[in-house]
């Protein structure tokens, strides 16, 4: 599982990440991300998984498991770091951030009826993670 949230990240190893401020490591990961989740088919699968949840729960808890626990999880590792650093606020709650971010991005994905596009998802990424106060703005 861990390796395949790696492979898909462009990375061998969520290690390598844990020494790297917080700001590089999530334009990277934004980057690669933004390419995976505006593929027409990942968008189809992830709203079939959701619409599925009512009449066969145990998908989504497949998918869970074996998909987005294990980024979740890796993801939290290097959020956990950066607020040891001290690059998040020590009161930071990192789950919910964590929560946020991925709601808002269902929503880009699935409730916006304009089909993203890669440059529109690191765009809304960018401002999301501003937001968030987990990247500094940038200019322009």
């Amino acid at each position: 599982m861990r390796e395949n949230a790696e492979r898909d990240m462009g990375v061998t190893d969520f290690r390598d990440f844990a020494e790297m401020p917080l700001g590089p490591t999530l334009r990277r990961m934004m980057e690669a991300g933004a390419e995976l989740m505006a593929s027409d088919d990942n968008r189809k699968l992830l709203a079939r998984l959701i619409g599925s949840v009512q009449s066969h729960p145990r998908l989504l808890a497949i998918y869970w498991e074996t998909y987005l626990r294990p980024r979740r999880e890796a993801f939290g590792v290097l959020l956990d770091q950066a607020k040891a650093r001290g690059e998040l606020p020590a009161s930071a709650d990192t789950g919910m951030l964590q929560d946020m971010m991925g709601g808002a991005m269902l929503h880009r994905l699935l409730i916006d009826p304009a089909p993203p596009t890669a440059e529109d998802l690191r765009a809304y990424l960018a401002r999301l993670l501003q937001q968030l106060g987990l990247t500094e703005p940038t200019d322009g």
